[in-house]
């Protein structure tokens, strides 16, 4: 992506004039010229990745590969130290010793003690006042009309399920595409008003990424057996200091930095502003670019489609997400993290046990360490040291 993007595309429009600013511009440079085919590329696959998973999940047949019948009710093959069902599609030979059979309808209980669950009342009156709260602060800033952002949390509610589903199922979040979906969808709620238009996005957006997160934790905590009503009540906790936390370290960055900027272009804001354009009429496409959005559209659906067909050749095909990603993230973080990667698949390749016990945890150091040196940084600029 980074390659195809900024050594080929952004040239080419730079040398051919179809560009007048400078390359990092993204409103009248290269950058900005080279955005438009990454955005097409990121929405053909995520439109097209997004059915294919609604397909799989909703629609996918029972398999009887793992089951059995018991008074002419089917049973299900329950992995017994998972607590996982087996649905057959793993062409690995399990160990059947690790398998119980069982009726489906004791999957409904919940194995939890009652003194342990999350009530419901707290749960449904939780997501109410929640969601009250959202509409009552959304609409006055953003100048929206009451029923938009409510529309968006009904909008978010439902596409957090499907994108649990499909988590728990493929253990991928399709937050991307059903956040571009509900771009696409809101035009009809909001015609050619853009700002709504980026506030259902990432309303929806939001709700679907905590949503997976939150069943992913949950889902830890049930294989170590640990307390959901603990677990909801530490992530009340956390919910609450991360409002402080986000607000101030926010309000040090865009004291001390200008964002957007050289520095820090903020590109993914880019992204999501032109697709609003977009969607809403209002986005001018970059001179010539049309064609090329084109082809980046259908690079963008063969590329996963190719992949859901040969699953033996998917592993060997690029990523299109990916390719959109180096197109539009400047080089300077597109190179290290290939150097990342190869370090990490050599380090896999020639120690792989020393590799599964630390990876995780070299590259979660590299990430905190960074995380917490930038705010030390903002810190001293903030006080005047250069």
């Amino acid at each position: 992506g980074a390659l195809i993007g900024w050594a080929w595309l952004g040239p080419m429009a730079q040398s051919l004039g179809w560009v007048h600013g400078p390359v990092n511009n993204y409103e009248h440079g290269a950058a900005g010229w080279v955005l438009w085919v990454s955005l097409s590329i990121m929405m053909a696959e995520s439109f097209t990745s997004l059915a294919y998973l609604v397909r799989t999940v909703i629609f996918k047949p029972r398999s009887s590969s793992s089951s059995s019948t018991k008074n002419g009710r089917e049973l299900v093959a329950l992995d017994k130290n998972s607590g996982v069902v087996d649905d057959g599609d793993d062409d690995q030979d399990d160990d059947d010793t690790s398998k119980q059979l069982i009726d489906p309808a004791l999957l409904a209980v919940d194995p939890v003690p009652p003194e342990q669950q999350v009530p419901q009342t707290w749960w449904v009156v939780g997501l109410g006042a929640s969601a009250v709260l959202c509409v009552v602060t959304v609409a006055p800033i953003f100048d929206m009309p009451v029923y938009e952002p409510l529309v968006a949390v009904v909008l978010a509610l439902l596409v957090s399920t499907l994108a649990v589903r499909t988590l728990g199922a493929t253990d991928i979040n399709p937050v991307s595409g059903v956040s571009k979906l509900t771009q696409v969808f809101f035009v009809l709620i909001s015609p050619g008003n853009v700002v709504s238009n980026l506030v259902a996005g990432a309303i929806t957006e939001a709700g679907a990424q905590q949503a997976g997160d939150m069943m992913q934790d949950l889902k830890t905590g049930h294989l170590l057996r640990a307390s959901p009503r603990a677990q909801f009540i530490g992530q009340l906790i956390g919910s609450g200091a991360s409002v402080f936390f986000s607000i101030a370290a926010y309000t040090l960055y865009t004291s001390t930095y200008t964002i957007p900027s050289a520095q820090f272009p903020a590109p993914t804001a880019l992204l999501w502003l032109d697709t609003a354009r977009l969607v809403s009429g209002q986005g001018k496409l970059g001179e010539n670019v049309l064609w090329f959005c084109i082809a980046g559209a259908i690079i963008g659906t063969v590329l996963p489609v190719l992949a859901i067909r040969n699953p033996r050749l998917a592993p060997r095909l690029p990523s299109a997400i990916g390719i959109a990603i180096g197109m539009y993230v400047t080089p300077n973080w597109t190179i290290p993290r290939a150097i990342g990667g190869l370090v990490q698949w050599q380090w896999q390749k020639r120690f792989k046990k020393h590799h599964d016990n630390y990876m995780i945890i070299v590259a979660s150091g590299f990430v905190l360490g960074e995380g917490m040196m930038s705010i030390f940084t903002a810190l001293l600029h903030a006080n005047g040291v250069k």
